[in-house]
């Protein structure tokens, strides 16, 4: 018995606890326990150590058994099971004196870890490390009976191994909890008390196990269990692989001493994946009882806890120290891009060859960033244009030509995207043409078009005899596309096939032609002064070889190569190229790229390129304005119209209207008046004209557009409408402010009451008050067909007189402080009228030879130019005012034609002197009575103060005084 007692002592000493590195989940480790068979006060211990870790030391030991976890798990507590047996006396008595220790034979290279060893704890490893930890420093070998085992929440952190952003919801994680016994003594026997399903919660980025807490007795002869088992981790099918690390710790209780350990954990993981998307967590640590055919198999030690015989009352517990981390790698999209033969290209700018995304979903949809250019220079000099691309790892035979690959993804290994692209000997290249408006100004060309034949050319020998040329056609009736504002035409990055006998194989833009809307005329590489405008360069033209260095043309080349030449369709065409054996296919030079291969076996590839846009200057078609006589002679044209004047048509539907109304009648530069006969649109002279008064037609765009206004030479009288009027005040001097006249000037016939509005009357400031009035400028022209006119189209009689008035005179100026203006006529000059014989069987309206006669006007005549006011406007409504009639007679054969205050002649016109009377402010000084007295030194009985303005206030110019004398009084 006291062997077996220090058999005892001596199996503390060997007593350990499991370790469990890195949750590698890759190194598999067995570690078998010899157990005795019978309780023998002397027996041999046979320990069988790990594969990885353990060493043979000899040790003299009682029954072992280690145990290994390895995944948490979830569960509601459960009461442990007793369990009843019955047992012989010798078994009893057996189990006080023989007792079992867990023996794990510890790692020499890992030194304990101190109390803050733990690691990041989560959920409540903390509380749970220092309520474990505590009891089981408190353990005492003669009272302690039961280990108390805390409840765990066990916090899985689910990372994606490129830092993705993992969806917790996707993942799956099952566990079980087991309770089971291992008896030792006499008819050993062990047991599976209970399986329970652990609650598991997920949050984002992590999956919880709630651990119940559980009191596990110590007694004689009996293991108690309580750990995780049958740990599964179930991932999406979008996971490719799983990764567990982290580290465990492990307490003990030892023997009779009590002594208490903690050290790392050297059990190791295994992750074995059962499925696609199932992965199962064991350990390589097996439990069992050497000799018997019992077993508890392989325990997935990530929570374990145990108890040990009752003779030692051992506590054992292994637990993460930190939270376990389950690295997800993700499913990805790998992107190639690869030439037509498969092999590995470098990827165009903004792209990366071998890019890999994370397929993050079970119903994702890869879509590559950024659009797939149709051609590119790579980093190895060579150039590329875009075939297609394809999923997975079969190129088919169509390839996909989207730019912008997109396509669900199927999770079975055949998901990458492979981009195709071509070599090419030829790169995109493109030319711009900009058009330049008579402005000076861009113009946006959308209704300029470039059209061409996309033709393949083979030229076969040296352009001698037995050469040979053919044609075919890529694409026909293209157009050249809108950018900005200018027209641009490409030709696509290419492969030309090289030939391999003398000549060349090329493409071409052949039919070239630039199409003007039809309201422009030309389209020139000059401007309009004939020169290239420094605003709009020519570009710079070069010749690129492949044997050679690039050559750059001479300006004077380029702009022969550029100057147009206008077809038969009216289209334009730069400088064309063609072949001498077939000339039916023209194209520019610079529209066109060649493979040569010459007699030496040389290859030469050779295209050419602009530096900018090609720069062409348009000329609009035009309305050109003509005043012309009735026998087609040019005559200068009225006031506010011009000779030749130039409308531009700017549209496709313009429609030319002439700015202005034309005169009936003018008097032209040339002293001549003309009467308007009409006009007519183009070069040739209808019989009938139009005789509108504002030309208006829609244009035919066939330069036979232009206006022709004809006017014919009329015999008119002028007649001078126009006086001076002098405003003054009551001292005679100048009235100042600033004033203006208005009024309408009318023909007013007897016949139907016929008014004819002539002209607005104007007024000039000379000023010192001193102004012009006058009608049309003072000069108005008078014909016998304008008397007609305005008479009703009656001749002039008796019956059917003819009155000129002004309606009504006014001063456009507020006048409140005035209060008359009257003629001064001792002032005035030239108050006259003026008759002549109006002769009707002549075109002058009377005989200039004869003298006028002239009379003055009556007083009462005269007093009818003054001004009248309404309080607050000045007017004359007397129809006085350069009054003239025609049909009244002296002899009863001739009618007078009267006018007052103008005549025929311009010189020494009328001048009408007014005088300005304004009201005034008098100074009375009276009693208490009313009754006039002497004014004070200073003062003066009634003077008067003039008011000067439509606000004026008054003022005395000094102070009264309080009292003062005179006369006595």
């Amino acid at each position: 018995m006291k062997q077996t007692k220090w058999q005892r002592l001596a199996t503390i000493g060997l007593c350990s606890s499991l370790v469990i590195n890195a949750f590698s989940g890759v190194t598999a480790v067995a570690e078998t326990i010899t157990i005795e068979s019978s309780p023998t006060v002397a027996s041999s211990a046979k320990e069988a150590t790990s594969a990885s870790s353990a060493t043979p030391e000899s040790t003299e030991s009682s029954q072992e058994t280690t145990e290994t976890s390895r995944e948490e798990v979830t569960q509601e507590t459960e009461k442990p099971e007793v369990v009843k047996e019955e047992t012989q006396t010798e078994a009893k008595k057996q189990e006080e004196e023989t007792v079992t220790s867990e023996v794990v034979q510890p790692n020499p290279v890992l030194a304990p870890t101190p109390v803050s060893g733990i690691g990041v704890r989560a959920g409540n490893l903390d509380s749970f490390y220092q309520l474990t930890k505590t009891q089981m420093l408190n353990y005492s070998w003669s009272t302690t009976k039961v280990f108390s085992v805390p409840a765990l929440k066990m916090v899985f952190d689910i990372k994606g191994s490129g830092n993705e952003l993992v969806n917790t919801n996707d993942f799956k994680l099952t566990a079980e909890i087991r309770r089971a016994i291992f008896y030792n003594g006499t008819g050993q026997y062990s047991k599976v008390i209970s399986d329970s399903t652990p609650i598991i919660t997920k949050e984002s980025g992590n999956i919880t196990i709630d651990i119940p807490a559980i009191e596990l007795p110590l007694e004689g002869r009996t293991r108690n269990y309580y750990y995780l088992n049958n740990i599964n981790f179930e991932t999406p099918k979008y996971i490719k692989n799983i990764e567990i690390k982290g580290n465990l710790l492990s307490f003990k209780n030892q023997g009779t001493t009590g002594a208490f350990g903690e050290i790392p954990s050297d059990t190791t993981i295994i992750v074995t994946k059962e499925s696609e998307n199932l992965y199962s967590i064991n350990s390589a640590r097996e439990v069992y009882y050497t000799g018997s055919v019992w077993t508890l198999g392989k325990i997935p030690v990530i929570f374990f806890a145990s108890t040990g015989p009752d003779a030692v009352y051992k506590q054992f517990l292994e637990f993460p120290s930190e939270n376990p981390t389950v690295n997800v790698d993700f499913k990805k999209v790998t992107e190639s891009f690869k030439d037509t033969a498969g092999a590995t290209i470098p990827a165009p700018t903004g792209f990366t060859q071998g890019k890999q995304t994370s397929i993050t979903s079970n119903n994702y949809t890869f879509k590559q960033a950024g659009t797939l250019p149709e051609t590119y220079k790579a980093s190895n000099g060579k150039t590329y244009k875009f075939k297609g691309w394809y999923k997975g790892k079969t190129k088919p035979n169509t390839l996909t030509t989207t730019k912008a690959p997109s396509y669900a993804v199927t999770y079975d290994d055949n998901d990458d995207l492979n981009v195709v692209y071509e070599e090419v000997n030829f790169p995109e290249t493109t030319y711009q043409f900009g058009f330049v408006n008579e402005a000076g100004q861009l113009v946006n060309p959308e209704d300029i078009n470039l059209t061409y034949d996309y033709k393949s050319i083979v030229f076969r020998g040296t352009g001698g005899a037995g050469s040979t040329v053919s044609f075919a056609t890529i694409a026909n009736n293209q157009s050249g596309a809108k950018v900005g504002n200018l027209r641009q035409v490409t030709l696509p990055a290419k492969n030309i096939a090289q030939p391999t006998v003398v000549g060349w194989n090329g493409e071409a833009f052949a039919n070239f032609s630039i199409k003007l809307p039809k309201y422009y005329k030309s389209l020139n590489l000059y401007d309009k002064t004939g020169k290239i405008d420094p605003k709009y360069p020519l570009p710079v033209k070069a010749t690129v070889s492949s044997a050679s260095n690039n050559a750059v043309q001479s300006e004077a080349s380029v702009i022969a190569d550029l100057t147009l030449t206008q077809r038969a369709d009216g289209s334009f065409t730069p400088r064309e190229t063609y072949s001498g054996i077939d000339s039916s296919v023209r194209y520019p030079g610079f529209l066109r790229r060649t493979v040569a291969y010459s007699s030496s076996g040389s290859t030469t590839a050779t295209h050419q390129t602009i530096s900018g846009p090609v720069y062409y200057h348009l000329t609009n078609r035009k309305v050109t304005e003509s005043f012309k006589d009735t026998a087609g002679a040019t005559i200068p044209a009225p006031t506010g119209f011009t000779q030749g004047k130039q409308t531009s048509i700017t549209s496709n539907n313009y429609t030319f209207k002439q700015a202005g109304t034309l005169p009936e009648t003018y008097k032209a530069s040339n002293g001549k008046t003309y009467k308007f006969k009409g006009w007519y649109k183009g070069k040739t002279k209808p019989s009938t004209l139009t005789t509108t008064k504002a030309p208006s037609y829609a244009v035919t765009y066939d330069d036979n557009d232009d206006l022709n206004v004809v006017y014919e030479e009329e015999t008119v009288t002028m007649l001078y409408p126009t006086m001076n009027v002098n405003f003054v005040d009551e001292k005679g001097v100048g009235f100042t402010p600033a004033l203006t006249f208005s009024g309408k000037y009318y023909a007013q016939s007897t016949s139907a009451s016929l008014r004819t509005d002539l002209y607005d009357v104007t007024s000039k400031n000379n000023g010192n008050g001193q102004y012009t009035i006058s009608v049309n400028n003072g000069s108005m022209p008078l014909s016998q067909e304008l008397l007609k006119k305005y008479n009703n189209g009656q001749p002039i009689g008796i019956t059917s007189r003819l009155q000129f008035n002004v309606d009504k005179l006014t001063i456009d100026q507020q006048l409140k402080y005035v209060d008359s203006i009257q003629v001064d006529t001792a002032q005035s000059r030239n108050l006259k009228s003026y008759r002549h014989e109006h002769m009707t069987d002549n075109s002058l309206i009377f005989d200039p030879n004869v003298p006028q006669s002239e009379a003055d006007l009556r007083s009462e005549y005269v007093d009818l130019f003054r001004f009248n006011s309404d309080g607050t406007y000045f007017s004359n409504a007397s129809n006085r005012f350069f009054n003239m009639h025609l049909g009244y007679s002296s002899t009863g054969v001739n009618y007078l034609l009267v006018m007052i205050l103008f005549n025929a002649n311009p010189v020494n016109p009328t001048k009408l002197v007014y005088t300005v009377t304004r009201k005034q402010v008098t100074e009375n000084f009276v009693d208490t009575n009313g009754t006039k007295i002497t004014p004070p030194t200073g003062f003066t009985q009634g003077n008067q103060i003039p008011m000067t303005s439509n606000t004026f206030k008054y003022t005395a110019t000094r102070a009264l005084p309080a009292s003062y004398t005179t006369g006595g009084k």
